[in-house]
């Protein structure tokens, strides 16, 4: 990749595995990031699509994330659909609401490159 300040760089790294106690196989989850690329000070901006592919109600479900190493969790970022939830923590977790069928939860959050 081309970065304008530093010229061709190559670099990749694998993001932390997200992972749900599912008791059915009906829901997919998608992890995407906002950048290919960041350096010391910079924020990243992940999202994550919950959705409930099956044909009953989602419930008890909790979202938990660790956020990659070298990087820190930026308070007051997290947002579901949209709502800003500012004392939520990816790195601890939370309780999502139930999610009906064929429903989709948007979770994002936001880390600082240390």
């Amino acid at each position: 990749m081309n970065d304008p300040a530093r010229g061709n760089v190559k670099y990749s790294e694998n993001t932390d595995v997200l992972s749900f106690d599912v008791v059915s196989d009906k829901i997919n989850v998608v992890k995407s990031v906002d950048k290919s690329f960041a350096v010391k000070g910079e924020n990243l901006h992940y999202t994550v699509m919950i959705a409930n592919i099956g044909g009953g109600e989602k419930s008890d479900l909790i979202f938990k994330d660790p956020v990659p190493d070298g990087t820190t969790f930026v308070r007051g970022s997290v947002k579901i659909n949209g709502t800003n939830f500012s004392v939520y923590d990816p790195e601890i977790g939370f309780v999502l609401r139930n999610l009906a069928p064929r429903e989709t939860l948007v979770v994002e959050f936001d880390v600082k490159v240390d």
